[in-house]
């Protein structure tokens, strides 16, 4: 008889985990919303389609999903750019070098991800000229660090910090093969749900877990939803619901539970992304004037202001000094409704802001993004906003903490709580920077080590 196995959470990791354990046993999906995908989703506002999360999906998750899981997407290539308004803000390799060095001096910690600095990179993206990236992987043993740092985007990963610059030019080049789902990222978690239920797998939505106990040979799961309360049995359960529910609801205990519950007790909640939604009625494509569908854009003059931003978001201060354009409707034309173009302004925010906060934002996004769209203020209508909490497990997830301004920690949760009781996503055994690619990591581990078993 096939083992039963539990995935709590339906987004990308839990999907993973629950397409590659369907092969081998019977399994169900437990998600407490309507739909699929947890932070990587499309959401549906008056017709149009806004991204939740993730954005930019490299060639590498592209081929783990083909190679490692068997799904494969439909996708469009796409470019992603940071500029100031005054001047494109002067960085150099040297600067890259040094502020590792320095950031390893105050933090005593060698392999420390570099957020904006790395991202200010990409000011020089098309003045850079090095060798190719297929030159690149013929003279270069890619080892693990290696193909983390082409993952994840992360400015070191890992590596010794006199081979981080180099690699960095690296990265600049690799973004130009940046994609993008056709239709919006919920593309992604429906063809897992696809592949998953294809091989016999069974998602329950509106069910809410309210509970986890191990017994002697199984695990009891307690869940509620529309027709009343349940007790679920299984053999092995994997919660993906995120490391703060996961430990709220387990009625047992272990040593790996109580030193995660340690952990978490040492993080705290930190801050979110909130999104303004338009559509924007006109010819995109001929008015457009800038060079990227998507766009970093602080017009300030140096790294330490960026920083700021998340400082003060941090410590409860909201400064609406740059954004983030999210317009892929330019190279996706399926998202074209009725010749109106959706595109949404993205900004590091405290947690629940103000409608105060709302109207700031969006008199400095109307007016600034004139520079691109001339006529975006008359033409553009404005849909409302959106703070998904859950938006990047970097910021917002309670187990992960900020300790320097520009550079963020990451405290590795266990995968293995218990003999039959598991985790995966973002926040489990981080090896990089928190991210959709994290997750599946983390989730395509976890899958193996159950197989091995089942």
């Amino acid at each position: 008889m096939a083992k039963k196995v539990l995935i709590l959470g339906s987004g990308v990791s839990g999907l993973i985990v629950g397409s590659l354990l369907s092969e081998v046993a019977e399994v169900t999906v437990i998600e407490q919303s309507e739909h699929v995908g947890g932070r990587v989703q499309s959401v549906n506002v008056q017709g149009y389609q806004f991204d939740v999360g993730a954005t930019l999906i490299t060639p590498y998750f592209i081929d783990f999903l083909s190679t490692k899981v068997g799904v494969k997407l439909d996708m469009v290539d796409i470019t992603w750019d940071i500029v100031a308004t005054k001047e494109r803000i002067p960085m150099r390799i040297d600067f890259s070098l040094t502020a590792l060095e320095d950031l390893h001096k105050i933090t005593g910690r060698p392999w420390t991800s570099f957020l904006w600095p790395m991202l200010m990179f990409f000011t020089h993206i098309h003045d850079l000229k090095t060798m190719s990236i297929k030159e690149f992987l013929e003279e270069i043993d890619l080892d693990k660090k290696l193909q983390v740092f082409l993952t994840a985007g992360s400015v070191d990963a890992g590596l010794p910090t006199d081979m981080a610059s180099a690699y960095t030019l690296k990265l600049l080049e690799y973004a130009h093969n940046f994609k993008y789902p056709v239709g919006g990222t919920s593309q992604i978690p429906q063809r897992l749900a696809e592949k998953f239920k294809s091989n016999g797998g069974t998602i329950r939505t509106s069910t809410n877990v309210a509970g986890i106990k191990e017994k002697r040979g199984s695990v009891e799961v307690y869940v509620e939803s529309g027709h009343g309360s349940e007790t679920i049995e299984a053999d092995y359960v994997v919660s993906c619901m995120g490391v703060p529910h996961t430990l709220n609801v387990l009625k047992f205990k272990t040593k790996q539970i109580k030193n995660a519950r340690k952990l978490l007790a040492r993080s705290r909640p930190t801050i979110q992304t909130t999104h303004l939604l338009y559509a924007y009625e006109g010819n995109a494509k001929a008015n457009y004037k800038g060079r990227a569908p998507l766009l970093n854009y602080y017009p300030l003059d140096t790294i330490d202001e960026i920083n700021g931003i998340m400082k003060g978001a941090l410590n409860g201060v909201n400064q609406f000094k740059g954004f983030y354009v999210h317009f892929p409707a330019l190279v996706d034309e399926t998202q074209v409704i009725d010749g109106k173009y959706p595109l949404s302004f993205w900004s590091v925010t405290t947690q629940n802001p103000s409608e105060e906060d709302i109207v700031k934002f969006r008199q400095f996004a109307e007016e600034e993004y004139t520079r691109y769209l001339p006529d975006f203020k008359e033409r553009a209508q404005f849909l409302g906003y959106q703070s998904p909490r859950s938006f990047i497990a970097l910021y917002n997830d309670p187990g992960t903490t900020s300790n320097v301004a520009g550079t963020v920690d990451f405290p590795v949760f266990p995968s293995q709580l218990s003999k039959r009781v598991y985790m995966a996503g973002s926040a489990v055994e981080v090896e990089f920077a928190s991210s959709v690619i994290q997750a599946s990591m983390s989730a395509y581990k976890v899958a193996m080590h159950l197989k091995k078993m089942l």
